[in-house]
C-alpha cells in the first residue's frame, strides 16, 4: 500500500494533522499509533486519572516512563505518564484543556525577532470549537 503521507503518532498533533491532510479527497494518509483506540474507561472517565498516578499506574494507554535521576531534586527519579493511544497524552490528562492566549503568542513572536528568529502564528480559533486540540500553529524560521 502507498500513501501520500505517513504520520507516526496518533497524539493530539498527529491526529489533527492527519485529519486536516485527509480533508483533500485526492490525498491518502496513514496514521500509525502503537497504542489502542483510547476508548477505555480509564480514558473516558476523568476521575479515572487517579489510575495513572505514579505509585501503581495502570499501564493501559500509558507508557509509564521515568526520568533519569534529577541532580537538583536529590537524585529523585520523576514519573512521566505519557499517552499510548489515539489522542496521546491528551487522552490521559483528565480532560483538562487550557486555551493559549493569542496575545501571548503574538508577544513571543515579537520578542523572537530581537534574536533573529521569525515566528509566524496562524490563529485558527474559529475551528477550535470542533478541533480543540490545536489553536495556534507556529512556523519558525531562523534568520542568521
Amino acid at each position: 500500500m502507498e500513501f501520500d503521507y505517513i504520520i507516526v503518532g496518533g497524539g493530539s498533533a498527529g491526529s489533527v494533522l492527519a485529519s486536516r491532510l485527509s480533508e483533500d479527497p485526492q490525498v491518502t494518509v496513514c496514521l500509525l499509533e502503537s497504542g489502542g483506540d483510547g476508548k477505555d474507561l480509564v480514558v473516558r472517565l476523568p476521575a479515572a486519572v487517579i489510575a495513572q498516578m505514579r505509585d501503581k499506574p495502570i499501564k493501559i494507554n500509558n507508557w509509564c516512563l521515568s526520568t533519569v535521576p534529577q541532580k537538583h531534586l536529590n537524585n529523585r527519579i520523576g514519573y512521566q505518564p505519557r499517552g499510548k493511544c489515539l489522542g496521546g497524552s491528551s487522552a490521559i490528562n483528565a480532560m483538562v484543556y487550557t486555551r493559549g492566549s493569542a496575545k501571548d503568542y503574538d508577544r513571543w513572536a515579537d520578542e523572537a525577532v530581537t534574536v533573529g528568529i521569525t515566528i509566524h502564528s496562524y490563529h485558527i480559533s474559529k475551528r477550535q470549537k470542533t478541533m480543540s486540540a490545536v489553536q495556534i500553529i507556529f512556523m519558525v524560521t531562523v534568520d542568521r
